[in-house]
């Protein structure tokens, strides 16, 4: 019922936006698209040293830990970001020309972006405590208001004001901002915040959250390299036909992520509550099945995903088609990836994860180099 919750949520949630690809790929070019997709990258890239991964242990620790002692972690992980932003700007600051040389995007973005990352805090925070609570309702109705203000800015920006691919920017950051204002009055509502900041949660944070930044951030460069290299080796129409390929197939990344959305909370609670050997197997084989759920739902992509475009996509785009179906079956592989990773991040073996994705998007982003340039 669960798996079922969170994934109607999802498919909610991103429906919309879905919705807006006919609109987007109408007023803008792929050009365009590809610039709005290097900016999105900067982005995706910078957030992990704002965050600092906080927002998994927060999932974790929920059923670990009391009620204050919970609360005090999320104000502690609420303050975290406010250094993490001011770190962010100095090395904006220091390494700007290279960021507008390499990401081709204006000056001002340099500045605002990490400003821009602060605004998703709180709105990243807020579904992942109701996620911990178990309460897919509240989870739900928090993200898809999120995403409805987040396109009819987005919208408002694009077609009425006419501000192109900055509009998309614009409509994103304008959201973040509202939904941090309304974040703030959840936490005061459902009293899951006492300003009881310490030193303790601090550093129990840094400790867990630190050694994940490389597993963050390699897991970003391995999974846009690839719209780094396009960017740079061909162009950005190539980028834009790309990056929306890689959109569509992300119906088959939010539907993984559903599952372990649904999933996590409930293996972190029966691991907290010392399992017997019986218990363990049987969590075993539920990872088995769930993993033959994920790769049925692949296959299923696979089929439909012509159909989609036709339907509701610009034909500049089409030729992303194949494109898409391949990107499908990596998403696969990352809730896969997901599944097994649960089990590592309980035993806080975190390195681990950091010394598998680090090894990884290095070998990645070679493939990825030299696939592209012989493609």
């Amino acid at each position: 019922n669960e798996i079922l919750s969170y994934s109607s949520v999802n498919i909610i949630n991103a429906s919309v936006p879905f919705l807006l690809l006919p609109i987007l790929t109408s007023y803008l070019t792929p050009e365009d698209y590809g610039v709005l997709s290097m900016v999105q990258l900067l982005m995706t890239l910078s957030l992990p040293f704002v965050i600092m991964n906080s927002q998994r242990l927060l999932t974790m620790e929920y059923s670990n830990i009391s009620l204050e002692e919970y609360k005090s972690l999320v104000s502690s992980a609420i303050i975290i970001p406010f250094f993490g932003f001011l770190f962010l700007e100095l090395i904006y600051l220091l390494i700007k020309e290279p960021i507008i040389k390499y990401f081709q995007i204006p000056e001002y973005l340099v500045y605002l972006i990490p400003v821009f990352l602060l605004f998703q805090i709180i709105p990243i925070f807020i579904p992942i405590i109701f996620q911990a609570k178990k309460e897919p309702l509240n989870f739900g109705k928090f993200k898809i208001t999120l995403t409805i203000i987040n396109v009819l800015l987005s919208l408002l920006f694009i077609v009425y004001f006419g501000f192109g691919w900055e509009g998309r920017i614009f409509g994103i950051v304008s959201a973040f901002l509202l939904s941090t204002v309304l974040g703030v009055f959840i936490l005061f509502k459902i009293k899951i915040i006492n300003f009881n900041i310490n030193k303790t949660d601090i550093k129990r944070i840094l400790r867990f959250g630190i050694p994940l930044l490389p597993h963050a951030i390699a897991g970003i460069v391995l999974a846009s390299s690839s719209k780094f290299f396009l960017s740079s080796i061909i162009n950005n129409e190539a980028l834009g036909i790309y990056s929306v390929a890689f959109q569509i197939a992300g119906g088959v990344l939010l539907l993984m992520t559903s599952i372990n959305q649904a999933w996590a909370p409930n293996l972190y609670e029966i691991l907290n509550s010392n399992p017997s050997k019986e218990i363990k197997k049987r969590l075993v084989f539920k990872t088995y099945k769930t993993m033959l759920l994920m790769t049925f739902i692949t296959i299923l992509f696979i089929i439909v995903v012509p159909y989609i475009y036709y339907l509701f996509i610009d034909e500049r785009f089409h030729s992303g088609i194949f494109v898409s179906r391949i990107i499908a079956i990596g998403f696969l592989m990352n809730g896969l990836y997901y599944l097994v990773t649960n089990y590592i991040v309980y035993t806080k073996r975190t390195e681990i994860l950091s010394y598998i994705t680090t090894i990884v998007s290095i070998v990645g982003a070679f493939i990825n180099y030299y696939l592209i340039v012989k493609f």
